[in-house]
Protein backbone atom coordinates (compact mmCIF):
# COMPACT_ATOMS: atom_id res chain seq x y z
CA UNK A 1 0.00 0.00 0.00
CA UNK A 2 1.28 3.31 -0.75
CA UNK A 3 1.17 6.55 1.63
CA UNK A 4 -2.37 7.39 0.25
CA UNK A 5 -3.44 3.80 1.52
CA UNK A 6 -3.87 2.86 -2.06
CA UNK A 7 -2.32 0.41 -3.74
CA UNK A 8 1.36 1.55 -4.99
CA UNK A 9 0.62 0.21 -8.64
CA UNK A 10 -0.78 0.96 -11.39
CA UNK A 11 -2.45 -2.49 -13.71
CA UNK A 12 -3.00 -1.72 -17.64
CA UNK A 13 -4.84 -4.63 -19.49
CA UNK A 14 -4.58 -4.97 -23.11
CA UNK A 15 -5.11 -7.65 -25.27
CA UNK A 16 -5.85 -9.86 -22.69
CA UNK A 17 -2.23 -9.32 -21.22
CA UNK A 18 -1.99 -7.40 -17.67
CA UNK A 19 1.00 -5.38 -16.83
CA UNK A 20 1.22 -4.00 -13.45
CA UNK A 21 3.58 -0.49 -13.83
CA UNK A 22 5.02 1.35 -10.28
CA UNK A 23 2.76 3.96 -9.27
CA UNK A 24 4.94 6.85 -9.87
CA UNK A 25 4.05 10.42 -7.57
CA UNK A 26 4.96 13.38 -10.42
CA UNK A 27 4.29 16.11 -8.03
CA UNK A 28 7.73 17.02 -7.88
CA UNK A 29 8.34 18.22 -11.82
CA UNK A 30 6.83 21.40 -11.99
CA UNK A 31 9.56 22.65 -9.38
CA UNK A 32 12.23 20.73 -10.11
CA UNK A 33 11.78 22.55 -13.13
CA UNK A 34 11.44 25.97 -11.95
CA UNK A 35 14.45 25.29 -9.59
CA UNK A 36 16.92 24.13 -12.73
CA UNK A 37 15.92 27.39 -14.11
CA UNK A 38 16.32 29.91 -11.54
CA UNK A 39 19.66 28.60 -10.69
CA UNK A 40 21.19 27.92 -14.26
CA UNK A 41 18.94 30.98 -15.76
CA UNK A 42 22.35 32.74 -16.46
CA UNK A 43 23.00 30.36 -19.35
CA UNK A 44 19.03 30.33 -20.46
CA UNK A 45 19.96 29.25 -24.02
CA UNK A 46 21.85 26.28 -23.13
CA UNK A 47 19.49 25.15 -20.48
CA UNK A 48 16.17 25.82 -21.77
CA UNK A 49 16.53 23.30 -24.99
CA UNK A 50 18.42 20.94 -23.06
CA UNK A 51 15.66 20.63 -20.11
CA UNK A 52 13.55 20.24 -23.04
CA UNK A 53 15.05 17.12 -24.45
CA UNK A 54 16.36 15.77 -21.39
CA UNK A 55 13.50 15.62 -19.20
CA UNK A 56 11.05 13.79 -21.37
CA UNK A 57 14.08 11.33 -21.88
CA UNK A 58 14.71 10.58 -17.99
CA UNK A 59 10.87 10.54 -17.45
CA UNK A 60 10.54 7.55 -20.34
CA UNK A 61 13.82 5.99 -18.86
CA UNK A 62 12.36 5.55 -15.64
CA UNK A 63 9.48 4.15 -16.85
CA UNK A 64 6.75 7.00 -16.13
CA UNK A 65 5.29 7.03 -19.44
CA UNK A 66 6.34 6.08 -23.20
CA UNK A 67 5.32 7.04 -26.69
CA UNK A 68 5.78 10.28 -29.24
CA UNK A 69 2.95 12.10 -27.49
CA UNK A 70 4.09 11.53 -24.35
CA UNK A 71 7.68 12.99 -24.77
CA UNK A 72 5.74 16.30 -26.66
CA UNK A 73 3.95 16.99 -24.11
CA UNK A 74 7.02 16.32 -21.80
CA UNK A 75 9.12 17.97 -23.44
CA UNK A 76 6.65 21.28 -23.58
CA UNK A 77 6.06 21.33 -19.71
CA UNK A 78 9.80 20.67 -19.61
CA UNK A 79 10.43 24.00 -21.57
CA UNK A 80 7.57 26.26 -20.13
CA UNK A 81 8.60 25.49 -16.79
CA UNK A 82 12.31 26.12 -17.02
CA UNK A 83 11.37 29.27 -18.91
CA UNK A 84 9.84 30.11 -16.43
CA UNK A 85 12.59 29.77 -13.66
CA UNK A 86 14.80 31.32 -15.84
CA UNK A 87 12.95 34.76 -16.39
CA UNK A 88 12.27 35.08 -12.41
CA UNK A 89 16.61 34.74 -12.24
CA UNK A 90 16.81 37.19 -14.98
CA UNK A 91 14.35 39.76 -13.85
CA UNK A 92 15.77 39.40 -10.39
CA UNK A 93 18.92 40.08 -11.78
CA UNK A 94 18.35 43.12 -13.58
CA UNK A 95 16.73 44.34 -10.46
CA UNK A 96 20.17 44.13 -8.87
CA UNK A 97 21.82 45.94 -11.67
CA UNK A 98 19.48 48.60 -11.58
CA UNK A 99 19.85 49.23 -7.83
CA UNK A 100 23.61 48.99 -7.82
CA UNK A 101 23.97 51.28 -10.91
CA UNK A 102 22.17 53.90 -9.17
CA UNK A 103 24.67 53.52 -5.90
Amino acid sequence: MGHDGHDARLTLVRSGITVHYPRVDTGEVIPTLLLVGFVLGRWWWIVVPFAAVAWPALLIAIGIDSGLTFAIEAGFLALANTAVGVAVFQAIRGLVYVATKRS
